[in-house]
């Protein structure tokens, strides 16, 4: 763990269960503030349709891949939303994540409102809304109490 201290604030680099991946984290006192970098993150292993092996684009590496929606997104990068992509031999995919505002009358209490966009080289495309609890760094559908805690998720999840 790497610290900066302020005597307030301290910074962190935690470890997530995808062994490549290093998140920062910001902590005050004994609660963490996750970054959108470890949300993401944490999206792709709870929701599963990125194969674990699947390797992470960078900046540099998406600016070069050899599918022209790749270099299009992340190498350039769109206004208003988060991306985060990942390839696999000739596969790949890529998630943009927007954060909505709250909808205090369906809002879980505790939890972020996201917008979650996801592309993939064979087609297959699908967009939902998404609860992220900060607290507890979990993720659930927004249908996830009519429908089951696993509801949108991949299929092999």
């Amino acid at each position: 763990m790497v610290v900066f201290s302020n005597g307030r604030v301290r910074e962190a680099i935690l470890r997530t269960d995808r062994k490549r991946v290093c998140a920062r984290s910001i902590f005050l006192g004994a609660r963490f503030v996750y970054s959108i970098d470890h949300r993401m993150e944490s999206f792709i292993a709870w929701h599963c349709q990125v194969p674990p092996e699947a390797k992470r684009l960078e900046d540099f590496e998406a600016r070069t891949h050899g599918t022209p929606w790749i270099r299009r997104l992340i190498g350039k990068g769109l206004a208003c939303t988060y991306v985060i992509g990942y390839a696999l031999g000739q596969s790949w995919w890529t998630l943009c994540f927007e954060r909505q505002k709250p909808n205090e009358d369906v809002t879980p209490e505790g939890a972020e409102n996201w917008c979650i966009e996801a592309y993939d080289h064979s087609g297959i495309t699908w967009t939902g809304q998404y609860y992220y609890w900060p607290a507890e760094n979990r993720w659930r559908h927004a249908l996830y109490q009519s429908c089951g805690e696993n509801y949108g998720r991949h299929q092999t999840a």
